[in-house]
This record gives C-alpha cells, sequence and structure tokens, in this order.
C-alpha cells in the first residue's frame, strides 16, 4: 500500500512522461508487489503453497535492478541521456541477466527443502540459480547506490534539500535489501522471517520519498555529476561497514533486552540509523555549530586559507563558462550555508540573461524567468553601478523589477535575496543573486566581504574563459581565411583555364584539335580540384594506421619506383641493413613522397636528394636530405608541421602536417635541421617492435 501510493503520488506530482518518472514509478510497483508476495508466502501453511509464491516473488524481484539502476542514473540529473549512454551495456545487463536466471531455471530457483532456522525461523533452501540471482541483485543494489551517492555529492542548497530525502529513502531500502540478500547468499537459502525488515524499509523509504515528492517533482532538479570512474565512492566501504555495524548493534538491542524478535531489533536499528542519518545531513545543524565554535571560541567565522583553496582546487581546470559558474554557486551554497545561489549571465548587446548555473533552479525553471527578465539600456546602467553585496527589496525601477523575477523565495523564512553584479570597468558579465538562508540568519559584514571578494574572481575567471575564448574563435577565422586563401588562389587558375576555354568554343567548336584540347584542359582541371580536396580532406578525417611488420627499405625503393621526375641522377640511397618494424606501408609512402618531393621543390639546377636508412640506438631512421635551399630557423620554430603555413608558392603547407601525423600515429618522431643556402634534413625515427623509439 505504501509502494502504491509513493507511487501515485509521483505520477501527480510529474504528469509528464520521463524516463526518472517511469523508472520510479515500475521500481516502486516491483517493490510493492514483491512485498505482496512476500507476505502470501509467510502468510502460508504449506510448503508447496510457500515455494509457489516465493517462486513469483523471485521473478519480479529480477525485474527491480534494471528499474532502480536507470532511476539513479536519471534521477537529479541535467546530463542524464548522456549517464545512460555511457551506462548502456550495463543497464541492459540488469534488465536481461536477471529475468534470464529466472526464465532459464523457473523450476530449479527454489531446492524444495525447508526447515527451522534460528528463533524457529523458516529458512528456504536455495538453488545456484537463487543464488545467483541474489548476488545480481546485490550487484545492482550496490550500482545504485554508488550513483545516487555521486548525485548527492554534486548537490548544494535547495538541490540537496530537494534530492536528499530521495536519495536517503533510496538508500535505506537498498541498504537493508542488500544486507537480507547477503544473508540469503551466505546460507543459501531465504529466511521468511526476514522479509518483515524488507517491508519495513520499503515503509520508512516510503516516507522519505514522500517527503522529497512534497519538494519538488522527479525533473525538478538538474545536477551535472562528473563522467569520473566511481572508484573514490565510498558506497562499498559504507555497505561493509553497515553489515559490522548491524551486527553490534543487534547484539547491543538483544543485550537491552528489546524483543526477542531479531527483525524487530533489526527494524529498530534501522529506524535509530535513519534518525542519525538525517542529523549528518541536517544543514542547520551544521550552520549552528560553525556560529557556536565562532562566537565562544572567538575564531574566525571561516577558514579563509581553506576556503582559497577550495576555490582554486575546483575551479582551475574548468573552461567552459557554464561549469565554472555550477561549481561556484556550490561552493558559495556550501561556504555561507545559503540553499538559493544563482549566477545569471548577461547580454549586454541583446538586453538579456542566460543560467550559468544554480543550486535552486532546473534548466526548466530557468527558460521560464529568462522569458520575464529583460534588461533596458538604463538597468544595464544601474546594474554596473551596483559593487557590493545589495538586498534585492532595495532596488527600485527596471532592475529592481528583474531582479525580483529572477529571485523567487523558496521559503518565507529564508531571510532576503542579495545580488552582487559581476562586471568589469567596461562590460557586465552577470549577476550573483542569493538567497533562503539556512534559519534565515542575516548576512554579517565579514560575510559581505567575503562575498564581495568572490565575485571579483568570479569576475576574473569568467573574464578570462570569454577572451580564451574569443582567441580560439580568432585563431579558428585566421586559419580559414589562410586555407581559403590557397584554396581560391587554385580554384582561380583552374577557373580562368576553364573560363579562356569556354570563350573560345563557339568559335572553334568544329575543330577537332581544339575539341581534343579542351576535353584535356577539362579532364586535368578535375584532376587538379580532385587533388586539392584530397589534400586538404587529411585535415578532418581521421588518421587510420594499420601497422604491419615490414621492411623500411623495400617502402623506400617502391616508393621511389613510382615518382615521376625523381630518376637516380637526383636521387641517391644508401639503405643499410635494418631490422624489422611496424609500419603502414601506403601510410609511409605518403610520407616519403611528401618528403622527396619537398627536397626537390628546394633544389637549384645541380641539386641532390640523398635517402638514408640505418639503426640508431633501439630504432631506425629514415634521412632525406638535399642541398637545397634551406629554411629560416625562424619558420622552422614558429610554422615548420603546422598546417596553412608554407615558403612554395604554390603550396598549401599541408604536406608536412600530414607526414608529423602519419608518425606520431607510429609512435615515432620527425626531426629537421636546416641551414639557409646549406640544405635541409629530415629524420624519421621509428621504433622497432618490443623496444622504444
Amino acid at each position: 500500500m505504501v509502494a502504491v501510493a509513493v507511487s501515485v503520488f509521483a505520477l501527480y506530482r510529474q504528469p509528464k512522461r520521463s524516463r526518472v518518472g517511469i523508472a520510479f514509478v515500475l521500481g516502486m510497483t516491483f517493490l510493492g508487489g514483491e512485498s505482496l508476495l512476500a507476505g502470501l508466502s509467510a502468510s502460508a501453511f504449506l510448503l508447496p503453497e510457500v515455494l509457489i509464491w516465493q517462486r513469483w516473488r523471485l521473478l519480479v524481484m529480477a525485474l527491480l535492478p534494471g528499474c532502480w539502476l536507470l532511476f539513479s542514473l536519471t534521477y537529479g540529473r541535467g546530463n542524464e541521456r548522456e549517464f545512460v549512454v555511457r551506462w548502456r551495456a550495463i543497464l541492459v545487463g540488469a534488465f536481461i541477466l536477471p529475468i534470464g536466471v529466472v526464465a532459464l531455471s523457473w523450476n530449479e530457483l527454489l531446492s524444495g527443502e525447508a526447515g527451522a532456522g534460528p528463533n524457529a525461523m523458516w529458512m528456504l533452501s536455495l538453488a545456484q540459480s537463487g543464488v545467483l540471482l541474489n548476488v545480481l541483485f546485490i550487484v545492482g543494489g550496490v550500482l545504485c547506490l554508488m550513483n545516487l551517492e555521486s548525485t548527492l555529492r554534486e548537490s548544494r542548497g535547495i538541490m540537496r534539500w530537494r534530492v536528499k530525502y530521495m536519495i536517503l529513502g533510496v538508500g535505506i531500502l537498498f541498504v537493508v535489501r542488500c544486507y537480507t540478500s547477503i544473508q540469503t547468499v551466505l546460507y543459501s537459502s531465504i529466511n521468511v522471517d526476514l522479509t518483515g525488515l524488507d517491508a519495513g524499509a520499503l515503509m520508512i523509504g516510503g516516507v522519505f520519498m514522500s517527503v522529497a515528492l512534497s519538494r519538488g517533482s522527479l525533473g525538478a532538479v538538474d545536477l551535472y555529476p562528473s563522467y569520473r570512474p566511481l572508484f573514490g565512492s565510498l558506497t562499498v566501504i559504507v555497505a561493509g561497514a553497515y553489515l559490522l555495524l548491524v551486527g553490534l548493534l543487534a547484539e547491543a538491542v538483544a543485550y537491552l533486552q528489546v524483543g526477542n524478535s531479531f527483525p524487530l531489533q533489526a527494524f529498530l536499528v534501522l529506524v535509530g540509523m535513519s534518525g542519525v542519518t538525517i542529523v549528518l545531513l541536517s544543514d542547520r545543524l551544521r550552520q549552528r555549530t560553525k556560529r557556536f565554535i565562532s562566537h565562544h571560541l572567538h575564531r574566525p567565522q571561516y577558514d579563509y586559507r581553506r576556503v582559497w583553496s577550495k576555490f582554486t582546487e575546483r575551479t582551475a581546470s574548468l573552461t567552459d563558462p557554464f561549469e565554472f559558474c555550477r561549481e561556484v554557486t556550490r561552493l558559495i551554497s556550501e561556504t555561507l550555508e545559503v540553499l538559493s545561489v544563482t549566477i545569471w549571465l548577461v547580454d549586454e548587446h541583446r538586453h538579456t540573461f542566460s543560467l550559468g548555473g544554480s543550486t535552486s533552479l532546473s534548466e526548466g525553471d530557468a527558460r521560464t524567468l529568462i522569458g520575464e527578465g529583460k534588461l533596458g539600456t538604463s538597468a544595464v546602467r544601474v546594474l554596473r553601478e551596483n559593487v557590493y553585496p545589495t538586498a534585492v527589496l532595495e532596488v527600485t525601477g527596471e532592475l529592481g523589477v528583474v531582479l525580483q523575477q529572477l529571485s523567487r523565495k523558496k521559503f518565507e523564512k529564508g531571510g532576503d535575496y542579495y545580488f552582487l553584479t559581476l562586471a568589469t570597468r567596461d562590460e557586465v558579465l552577470g549577476v550573483l543573486i542569493m538567497g533562503d538562508r539556512v534559519s534565515g540568519l542575516p548576512f554579517t559584514i565579514e560575510e559581505f566581504d567575503l562575498i564581495r571578494t568572490i565575485g571579483n574572481q568570479i569576475v576574473a575567471i569568467l573574464l578570462s574563459i570569454k577572451l580564451s575564448s574569443r582567441l580560439g574563435e580568432a585563431q579558428k577565422l585566421k586559419a580559414f581565411q589562410s586555407m581559403s586563401a590557397f584554396f581560391v588562389h587554385d580554384l582561380k587558375n583552374t577557373a580562368s583555364t576553364l573560363s579562356l576555354m569556354l570563350q573560345n568554343l563557339p568559335k572553334h567548336f568544329d575543330d577537332p584539335e581544339f575539341r581534343q584540347d579542351a576535353l584535356r584542359a577539362i579532364s586535368k582541371s578535375v584532376d587538379k580540384i580532385n587533388a586539392l580536396i584530397l589534400r586538404l580532406s587529411c585535415l578532418r578525417q581521421k588518421l587510420d594506421v594499420k601497422p604491419v611488420l615490414a621492411d623500411l627499405n623495400i617502402v623506400v625503393q617502391s616508393t621511389l619506383a613510382g615518382l615521376v621526375g625523381c630518376g637516380p641522377d637526383m636521387v641517391a640511397t644508401e639503405l643499410n641493413l635494418i631490422p624489422l618494424t611496424m609500419v603502414d606501408a601506403e601510410q609511409m609512402q605518403k610520407v616519403i613522397t611528401n618528403l622527396v618531393l619537398n627536397a626537390r621543390d628546394a633544389l637549384g639546377t645541380e641539386g641532390k636528394i640523398s635517402i638514408q636508412t640505418e639503426r640508431v640506438g633501439r630504432g631506425v631512421v629514415l634521412s632525406v636530405s638535399d642541398n637545397g635551399c634551406g629554411m629560416t630557423p625562424e619558420f622552422m620554430e614558429q610554422s615548420l608541421f603546422r598546417p596553412f603555413q608554407t615558403t612554395k608558392q604554390e603550396g598549401l603547407g599541408i604536406g608536412l602536417f600530414h607526414c608529423k601525423m602519419i608518425v606520431d600515429a607510429h609512435h615515432g618522431k620527425i626531426e629537421v635541421e636546416s641551414q639557409i643556402g646549406i640544405g635541409t634534413t629530415f629524420r624519421v625515427f621509428l621504433p622497432v617492435p618490443g623496444e622504444k623509439p
């Protein structure tokens, strides 16, 4: 009844269909069905009847891991789609494996034997498939707890206020279920009386879930947990400590003679631990403890060294303005004990807001408020003048109306809302709005100074991110302009050739020789355009290298044999005995071709190219040298191996960039030595299999 009631309440609070809503309703429905079947089994008198109900209970139990794992991946997460995609293999396994175990061994889940356990409890023996099903359930429960722990860690302010009772309710439920399932696995039998403990956990968890649903729908929270592996999760440690603690507390309850029933003892322990957990998660208790220490022990209210260390540690690597804002709002919320902290980014040109980060607003809430919050020119000017934390209610005019719309109270006793303008001397970057403080305590002068200092740091980092973004866009534009210049230059020459041919076509169309020349010109133009496209395509295509054990000398010889205009009179080879190495012959031929053709273009009338292979240290080296014009040290340092940087009049500056990509893909390296008027030498180092280069 509790499970059904919570499911109906969830549907009422969130009428729109969503993954998290479907997963929650199905999970609670299956829990209610399982509890019903367990109750029917416990009330049965004949063993065959008990086995029938237990077999159906195990079937419903097989449906739980997938539903609740999906819920843990989607609850309270603004990036739930990415998590579902990353966990899709495990998620599919959580649905299929337990159901498959039940389907393949329906009549073999229970051995059909029963006996009396401790305190005259019913004990139903499980077969191996039944034990395996419980193991899969434990694994699914632990994964669910790990994901919920990650969500709780990322929550701050009102977001934590909304999610903590839901996570606590589901956590209590699965901690108890993991405990009873571990007992089932250890003894390879079902303790029928312990199903009452599962029912008690469901009732307690249902109460906490109802509290969470009363504070907001399942989709009212948008958190963005990181994708890092959950190896640092405390869930496994807590699960083990819980088992030990339950054993100790159960002994204490037995010593105090509080009831003779073990399920009743465990239930009382569960209630006590739930109360302790609620107290530990209390923001009000944490705030009062901090103020008590500051007032009575004459200590500063905040450890500023710790505040700034935490700030720099958690924001130093963030380069996206929205990720930075989300992290900063969480830091301010947990430092100042403020539930609602929001950073609105301002676009001065459009006079509009966009949500940077918030501990109280979801993306949907923000979109609704953004439609109402528009700034005028006068409001922007007033906003720039507010450089100190100011109460929202003290601001009048157009700006006051906008700020009041963007700072709607969640709690009547949460105190006043304050805002701080995030602006440089010439530009408004955003607005920091804070309110709904725990216990409604007013901010002190010390806290206002801390907020202003944090605001200055936010401005500096946001400005740095913004300037870095502009610099990146400028570099991309410069690269595009360079590429366009080369591309347009070649296309212009080709278009001129075709244009001249079209001008003469009406006059000489009847001349067979002209038609043949025209066809050749068109064919050459097409080949030139295709070659240009092929050279440009290497910049956007993913390099696919398939190395095999090969002789580099043979690759060099086959490459030279296919080059036109690079005969023995121009190219001298010195191919020494070298070990076999892992190379992609087709890709390495491109490297050799580029280096040889570049050397030929750099030669004078009496130039010479030399190619040499040799073993050096733990690898082999391919050297391509010429006695041509050479390159300046400045060009080699700043432009070599970079796209669209070339000294050749008709080049695109892509060849050497492509060569370096290929060599890097072979785990090798390429070096160059050059002097003006003397010549250039390129050396390609490739590793020998089993040895580092």
